[in-house]
């Protein structure tokens, strides 16, 4: 075999097999090329799927954040007025409660059932909040599980071009 062949020059083929002719050569070179190009725009709109799915995981864990701190303070809202209730229903004055990290001094029924009424207001609202961070997050998860699905099937595609690509240079 010629040097030229063996370093793959003109005339030569994958692994430096004779191609026959320069014609056989330039199909090879625009085959190569198409190949390339259509890669490199494949793989750029990879990228840019990879782009928008990391901003979508920033988002569901920034939502699923303020999600967990939401039911956080439910739960803590849900102490306050069980101690409340006892209070009342025991009819203990005055008691000391913690609400949202603070000391506060319940003197009597009344006061005791105005911040019940304040704090169960509060939960309503919390709940309301809640509901609403959740359905963010599905909405969220929704879009990751589309840009997966999109990027699944263009890899796919990928695939597809260059074994569709290879076939071509091989045949």
């Amino acid at each position: 075999m010629a040097a030229e062949e063996m370093a793959g020059g003109p005339g030569t083929g994958v692994a430096g097999q004779t191609t026959g002719s320069s014609e056989s050569t330039s199909a090879l070179d625009q085959g190569a090329g198409l190949f390339v190009g259509v890669y490199t725009a494949l793989a750029g709109g990879h990228n840019a799927m990879n782009t928008a799915l990391s901003g979508v995981q920033r988002d569901v864990v920034d939502w699923t954040s303020r999600l967990n701190d939401t039911n956080a303070k439910k739960s803590e809202l849900r102490e306050v007025i069980a101690e409340i209730r006892e209070a009342i229903a025991e009819d203990t004055f005055p008691v000391t409660l913690t609400v949202e990290g603070r000391p506060v001094q319940v003197s009597s029924r009344d006061e005791a059932e105005k911040l019940l009424s304040s704090l169960e207001e509060e939960m309503q609202t919390l709940g309301d909040d809640a509901q609403m961070q959740q359905l963010q997050l599905q909405d969220l998860l929704q879009k990751q599980t589309q840009i997966l699905s999109m990027m699944t099937n263009l890899l796919k595609v990928m695939h597809e071009t260059c074994m569709a690509v290879i076939r071509n240079l091989k045949g």
